[in-house]
């Protein structure tokens, strides 16, 4: 179990995202979309949802000063230019079932300021590919529908271009659903929680490096720095005790204890040891607003 964590923050020119995430059903009672063979006809895979408000939470103050400082306003931008564009197909059959298709879309008409008009839903369009060889989408949520509350769990693989990605297999996404039309108008007070293992944060560079010590991420965590507060790992994923981390002089870890308080492992690296598989709780929240959802290429 776990989710990694990367920032692309060079991407200032980034364009549409790949399409490289999946489709779901769309409507309640009704079969999942299956992916056509070609987008010749342009066949529309249905009402969809895309998500016009991302921001990184999490447990404790830690994770929102990390997003506010460092995510937040980011991947806004990228929204509201076009670059970021993460849909959603909610299928919700007659027991309340529901499979929670998500994957990347670029727009129409390449014009950002009308993505989210949900009294004239954009067309948003997501690759074939984004289907796997039997027509099932290559990356869903599987959960079901409570009265309006969603709750679907699953794998997730996102590399959001410009702002973050992470790779989850104990993902859970939740939110309240509002119906419209023929299918449903938003996706609100919606969140994406997994657990981030220590060392996909230690993948990230430091930064801060210029006022706060410590090469990567983690090294940043752990320390604390001005308004971040030191952070040890809150999930014991291995299940024998949390992980913990010590950094020398320089700022950067060079001391791992594994989660039996017994074994020690020292020198810069020890993070990259498999026993260090503890983790910090993740927290993406999210709105979706209606959209319609063209297959093409």
């Amino acid at each position: 179990m776990g989710i990694a964590l990367a920032w692309a923050l060079a991407c200032a020119g980034c364009t549409a995202p790949p399409a490289q995430l999946a489709d779901a059903g769309s409507l309640a009672g009704d079969a999942r979309v299956d992916a056509p063979t070609n987008d010749a006809l342009g066949r529309s895979a249905g009402p969809g949802l895309a998500v016009d408000q991302l921001a990184l939470t999490g447990e404790g103050a830690l994770f929102a000063l990390l997003g506010s400082a460092l995510i937040n306003d980011f991947a806004a931008q990228r929204i509201a230019a076009g670059q970021l564009l993460l849909a959603l197909q909610v299928d919700v059959g007659v027991d309340g079932d529901a499979n929670v298709g998500v994957f990347f879309a670029s727009d129409s008409d390449d014009d950002p300021t009308d993505n989210f008009d949900v009294e004239q839903p954009e067309r948003l369009i997501v690759s074939t590919s984004a289907f796997d060889a039997t027509g099932a989408p290559v990356v869903a949520l599987v959960g079901s529908v409570d009265g309006d509350e969603l709750t679907a769990t699953g794998s997730l693989d996102l590399a959001l271009p410009g702002a973050l990605a992470f790779a989850a297999d104990d993902a859970v996404l939740s939110g309240t659903l509002v119906s419209g039309g023929d299918g449903f108008d938003s996706l609100r007070d919606a969140s994406v929680r997994a657990t981030m293992p220590a060392l996909a944060i230690a993948s990230v560079p430091n930064l801060l490096i210029d006022m706060c010590p410590g090469d990567d991420l983690l090294d940043l965590m752990v320390n604390g720095c001005g308004f971040l507060p030191p952070a040890q790992p809150t999930v014991d994923v291995d299940g024998d005790g949390l992980e913990r981390f010590v950094t020398g002089a320089n700022g950067v870890i060079d001391l791992c204890i594994d989660g039996d308080g017994v074994t020690e492992l020292r020198g810069v690296g020890c993070v990259n040891d498999p026993t260090m598989a503890d983790g910090y709780t993740f927290e993406l929240s999210m709105h979706a607003t209606r959209v319609e959802l063209v297959l093409g290429e």
